[in-house]
């Protein structure tokens, strides 16, 4: 990795200007000694090289293991006049103590002008080493891997130990300077001492306190104060898996629904004490002790409206209209029949105007029946049909005097079947005989 700053290594010399630890860019320059005095006498005739300085960029990137190159030069010199790209891969493998071992495998690709300054010979260069004429075009001038070992023997001083294999390519492999006289295979080795200028790292600072013990640190924590044990969130506040503002450790209900109001333990409201909170109550003032369902509302066990803490009459049956009391609605008429007889007496149209007001007071309910009873006198067939008559007289009158539907009023005849007093005394026998309006009943069919 390297950061912005300025690396020197051999004749190159770059200025990283990006401050990353992975991406690098910035100028780079370097030397090229000149071509002057080879151990070689054929090449040692040709026309000398000047010393080239060589400007361009470079851009790179180097992770904790891959590491990538790219580099683009030109001479500013006029020693070669020419160009070439480098592209050089590298694989680093880190050791603990050891310092760090790099694989790496570089290219080069040089332009005409380059390929022919040091591979080329032209006529006079021929006349004068009696090597051929040659013309070097461009391409791959080299292609080469090797071994770096970074070792640090303190913050400052290093070592670089370097084995590098080269092999020329293309124009540069078949030129009589290499050919000829050279080798296409070149191979480097040697160790280099390095000292890196850098300024005294000042002491690193405590590292942040945890004061309450939640694994959250001070600087971060917004609930410093929270008890030990406690799961907390990313902020060092207790968790409150609800929302409901009261955290789970101290949550009784830690399912309340989202936008329910709580109380102090976390806990929706329950006005009347029933069991069941306010935000699923649909019987809110439900009394102490009344046995309620699920929605809190008290039990109406036979279903007549009236909830069974109020039900003097429990086991009506379904269908039939109740009072407030929630029991059947009727009303027995105090109308008495002469024995053997269903006609209805004038002084009994009191009686009668109450039945009207009655059945008018329910005028929605479809079907009112009227039932005529007997006392325990004579046979029991013909009861039946002399009751029968007596509730006929009484709905043909209703029908008759009053604004009431005959569709809605039904009679029956129960005969003595349904005694309401003593049938051995003569003022039981006259209350028997009676006639009664019942609200709502269902007859079968």
């Amino acid at each position: 990795m390297e950061s912005s700053g300025t690396r020197q290594l051999g004749n190159t010399l770059r200025a990283n200007l990006v401050p990353s630890r992975n991406w690098h860019l910035g100028p780079v320059v370097r030397y090229r000694a000149e071509r002057d005095d080879v151990e070689d006498d054929e090449v040692d005739l040709l026309e000398e090289v000047d010393a080239a300085v060589e400007l361009g960029l470079f851009a790179g990137y180097s992770g904790e293991h891959w590491l990538l190159q790219l580099t683009g030069l030109t001479d500013a010199a006029d020693a070669h006049n020419g160009s070439l790209v480098e592209l050089g891969l590298g694989y680093k493998i880190p050791f603990q103590t050891l310092g760090s071992l790099t694989m790496f495998a570089a290219t080069s690709y040089a332009d005409s002008d380059y390929m022919d300054s040091y591979f080329g010979i032209d006529t006079a260069d021929s006349d004068a080493s009696g090597l051929p004429v040659y013309d070097a075009d461009s391409g791959f001038k080299d292609a080469s891997v090797g071994l770096a070992w970074q070792y640090n023997f303190n913050r400052n001083w290093g070592m670089l130990a370097l084995a590098k294999y080269t092999r020329l390519l293309d124009d540069a492999e078949d030129s009589p300077v290499v050919d000829d006289e050279g080798d296409a295979d070149q191979v480097l080795a040697g160790i280099i001492f390095n000292y890196r200028f850098a300024k005294k790292q000042p002491e690193p600072p405590p590292p942040p306190m945890d004061s309450d013990g939640d694994g959250v640190t001070d600087d971060l924590d917004r609930c410093p104060d929270t008890p030990q044990g406690v799961q907390v969130d990313r902020y060092g506040c207790p968790l409150d898996s609800d929302g409901d503002g009261v955290a789970d450790y101290l949550d009784e209900c830690p399912d309340t629904p989202a936008g329910i109001v709580v109380d102090d333990v976390g806990c929706p409201p329950d006005s009347d004490g029933d069991g069941v909170p306010d935000y699923l109550d649909q019987c809110p003032d439900t009394p102490a002790g009344a046995a309620i369902d699920k929605y809190g509302c008290p039990l109406d066990t036979d279903g007549d409206g009236v909830p069974d803490y109020l039900d003097q009459c429990p086991g009506t049956l379904t269908g039939v209209q109740v009072d407030e009391k929630g029991c059947p609605l009727t009303m027995t008429l105090d109308i008495l029949f002469d024995f053997d007889d269903a006609t209805i007496k004038p002084e009994f149209k009191p009686e009668l105007d109450r039945a009207a007001e009655f059945i008018q007071k329910y005028k929605d309910v479809p079907q009112i029946v009227i039932e005529g009873h007997t006392d325990s006198r004579g046979a029991a067939d013909y009861n039946a049909q002399l009751s029968e008559d007596r509730a006929e007289a009484v709905r043909q009158y209703l029908v008759d005097n009053y604004p009431i539907d005959g569709k809605r009023l039904v009679s029956r005849g129960l005969g003595e079947a349904s005694p309401i007093a003593d049938n051995t005394t003569e003022a039981g026998r006259a209350k028997n005989r009676r006639v009664e309006v019942i609200c709502c009943a269902v007859l079968p069919e």
